[in-house]
């Protein structure tokens, strides 16, 4: 008959206590870290295009300013790219840029956007315009895009948030810094509204003058409003 071999069990390897909570410890952690994304990750919003704008007020000045006009500019065509981190508002980010040709001057809309109540004739008007987007102003065909790119967002003690950033108007570029109030809607919507003020002089733009009796200030404000829904898509 054959014969059977009868093997002694090989003991366990006795571990240090040490080293058996070490383990504990990084298989935990990486339970925790792998799990879901990131804290700080913000997710992209839609926006809602019929209910959002992009608009430009441009003010009055010299000594019989108020016999002048207060001027809507609203933007027809614009691109936007919003990304939130209610939680973590440095994850979050803005981006608009606005095609300098699509802009128009003081129209029904323009007006009802930036609540303005006066206007000149509309000869007066398109003359404003081509004179807006000609080289002595905007310069559209040279300068096609006005752009705003945050590259850091923030809290504040008087705002919701504060963006800083990079702005490009007529070919130069200039760091600015622009409020932003969010407002979350009952529809599940969140509403971002931004107001960034700048000098036309900062750009190489030399405002509208009539000798000192009615001009155009040099300071003028953009507001860009946007209803967005938030989407699950991760920020890039």
């Amino acid at each position: 008959m054959p014969t059977r071999t009868c093997q002694k069990p090989v003991p366990a390897l006795a571990l240090p206590s040490w080293t058996i909570l070490a383990t504990v410890h990084v298989v935990f952690l990486a339970a925790v870290l792998g799990s879901g994304p990131a804290l700080a990750q913000g997710v992209r919003h839609e926006i809602d295009r019929q209910r959002s704008t992009v608009h430009v007020v441009t003010r009055r000045a010299g000594a019989l300013g108020f016999l002048g006009h207060d001027h809507a500019i609203l933007a027809t065509e614009w691109t936007g790219a919003i990304c939130f981190a209610p939680d973590e508002p440095s994850a979050s980010a803005v981006d608009v840029t606005v095609a300098t040709p699509s802009l128009v001057i003081d129209t029904d809309r323009a007006m009802e956007v930036a609540g303005t109540s006066s206007r000149p004739n509309p000869d007066t008007i398109e003359e404003l315009r081509t004179r807006m987007l000609g080289p002595e102003f905007l310069d559209a065909e040279q300068y096609p895009e006005i752009r705003f790119a945050s590259r850091s967002v923030t809290t504040d003690t008087d705002h919701d948030l504060v963006v800083e950033g990079p702005f490009t108007l007529h070919g130069r570029t200039r760091i600015v810094t622009a409020p932003v109030t969010t407002t979350r809607e009952p529809d599940g919507t969140v509403r971002f509204q931004v107001r960034l003020s700048a000098r036309m002089t900062d750009f190489g733009i030399e405002p509208e003058t009539n000798f000192g009796v009615v001009d155009v200030a040099d300071e003028f404000d953009l507001f860009v409003d946007v209803v967005t829904r938030p989407t699950t898509e991760p920020c890039p």
